[in-house]
């Protein structure tokens, strides 16, 4: 029965057959095995910046809506300057508590962006996975 290269423990590269021992295919798994831990890696350290990317997005929507009430609660004041009375009570809390609470908010994506900052630097910062038997 007539075997195929691949089948008979042979790589086939541009036509060339070459051979491996058991102990070659040990050092081939072994650099494959090595490749697959290295693309995981990079897969959650990618997945881990892309995260916290939309915490980024995310602050800077909250960021812009305090924005938007801190320039409402502006010209409330100016207009009610502007018309020589004081700004009613109830209008200046709403505004207010509509700032402080976006401002808790920009700070509640701080912290989280500071957390996903500190993990992705953790994982990049681990030792490189050992190159295996037989290297070089």
């Amino acid at each position: 029965m007539i075997q195929s290269p691949r089948a008979a423990g042979a790589f086939v590269f541009s036509g060339r057959r070459i051979h491996f021992g058991s102990a070659d295919r040990e050092r081939v798994m072994a650099l494959w095995d090595r490749v697959r831990t290295e693309l995981d890696r990079a897969g959650r350290v990618a997945q881990q910046a892309y995260d916290e990317g939309r915490l980024r997005l995310e602050m800077l929507r909250v960021r812009r809506h305090a924005d938007t009430a801190a320039q409402r609660l502006g010209y409330a004041v100016y207009r009610a300057k502007r018309e020589s009375r004081e700004l009613a009570a109830d209008e200046y809390t709403a505004l207010a508590r509509a700032i402080e609470q976006a401002e808790a908010e920009v700070e509640r994506y701080r912290r989280l962006i500071d957390e996903a900052t500190t993990r992705r630097r953790q994982s990049l910062s681990f030792p490189p996975t050992d190159p295996g038997r037989g290297s070089a």
